[in-house]
């Protein structure tokens, strides 16, 4: 009796994991928001490590529990989210553009901070002062507009361009 009481017990605990852990292999294309593919877009698996991304058509495959909730992340698009469900396994998905002003940004050469935690003077270059300057490059319209940027030209080789 114990035997048949052990095997009925093993062998329902080996069913209920098979049921709770249900995987759904999903695949679809990811597109922006004029309908042109999307590369690199990275799909992942809410609350896990599982994730992949898109390849150079926009298209993608990932096995996900069902029930999950996947996450579609692309710089300058907004986030998507969808729940995956049982009857389901092909998910077009189209990203909207998102756009956001740097205003208040400052961008160092080390990294960024926000506007009003820099402590130190801040020297800004804008296009129109980049217009005004006959120069071939970007290297060269940057030398000399603001204080502190030198520009080495340690090669004297074709095609090199300079140090900042």
């Amino acid at each position: 009796m114990k035997h048949k009481l052990l095997s009925f017990f093993v062998g329902s605990m080996i069913l209920s994991s098979v049921a709770f852990a249900q995987e759904k292999k999903i695949n679809g294309r990811v597109t922006g928001a004029d309908g042109k593919p999307l590369v690199g877009v990275t799909i992942a698996v809410q609350g896990s490590n599982i994730a992949t991304q898109t390849d150079s058509n926009g298209n993608y495959s990932l096995s996900v529990p069902v029930g999950k909730i996947i996450v579609f992340r692309s710089v300058g698009h907004a986030d998507k989210t969808i729940i995956v469900k049982e009857g389901l396994s092909f998910f077009n998905v189209a990203l909207e553009n998102k756009n956001t002003a740097l205003d208040e940004v400052v961008v160092f050469a080390y990294g960024t901070a926000k506007k009003e935690s820099v402590t130190g003077s801040v020297t800004s270059i804008s296009a129109k002062d980049i217009e005004k300057r006959p120069v071939t490059n970007a290297f060269a319209a940057l030398e000399g507009s603001a204080a502190g940027i030198q520009l080495n030209n340690t090669s004297s080789m074709p095609g090199d361009e300079p140090s900042i």
